[in-house]
């Protein structure tokens, strides 16, 4: 296999994925992958290379070039296996979307978030159908989540005590991060929680019958640039 078209073919075929399976995973049309493997695009995308790189789990500098001479596709450069079928794309999302998530992810439609996490492996098996990611905003829970972190949350997952959620309150827009607490029920059997900042610059939230909120979702995932 001399081209990098090649080298596309031979790893959706040994995934046994259609070209429109392949095509979905990636986030492109089916004659976009025709194309790809029949050599009509002769240079392929950074942001595709990447997310072709997930799907069949080949090094990106393996899917352009080939493993180095005189190595075989076990070589130091990683092995070129083949990633789990459960390889998936996470929508990122607004905080005003949050709110209700499900409707917006749709099993995540292309383009209905306003970015892409690409997760495989346990982490994509473990995540239920409706998992959204969240650009972390404000500094209510610095030290542990800084602006610009990305956050998994999984809305099928109830949160245990001291977990992370995202909550909302009330007819507020946004969703909100926090620290999740339970606090019992009252005499109707209505649940009260706190809603707890790490940062102590910020106050703790009481929801109850007199305050209500509800838990949109657990966070499952912490991700951060290091270099910013």
């Amino acid at each position: 296999m001399n081209t990098w078209n090649e080298r596309v073919k031979s790893g959706r075929e040994a995934l046994n994925l259609k070209k429109s399976e392949f095509a979905h995973r990636v986030g492109v049309s089916a004659a976009t992958v025709t194309d790809w493997e029949n050599g009509n695009i002769k240079k392929l995308e950074a942001e595709n290379l990447l997310k072709i790189s997930v799907v069949l789990g080949i090094e990106p500098a393996d899917i352009i070039y080939g493993p180095p001479r005189g190595q075989t596709s076990s070589g130091p450069r990683g092995e070129l296996s083949l990633a789990p079928p459960n390889t998936r794309r996470i929508p990122v999302i607004s905080y005003i979307q949050a709110g209700d998530p499900k409707p917006i992810i749709d099993d995540h439609a292309p383009g209905n978030g306003i970015d892409d996490i690409w997760v495989g492996g346990t982490t994509a098996k473990k995540l239920g159908s409706y998992s959204f990611a969240l650009i972390v905003e404000g500094d209510s829970m610095e030290p542990d989540f800084l602006p610009g972190d990305q956050i998994i949350v999984d809305p099928e997952v109830v949160p245990r005590p001291g977990e992370i959620v995202v909550a909302k309150m009330g007819r507020e827009e946004e969703g909100t991060l926090k620290k999740y607490r339970a606090r019992g029920s009252d005499e109707n059997g209505v649940e009260i929680f706190e809603l707890v900042p790490i940062n102590n610059n910020h106050a703790t939230i009481l929801v109850n019958a007199a305050n209500p909120g509800r838990i949109i979702g657990t966070v499952m995932h912490h991700l951060r640039n290091m270099r910013r």
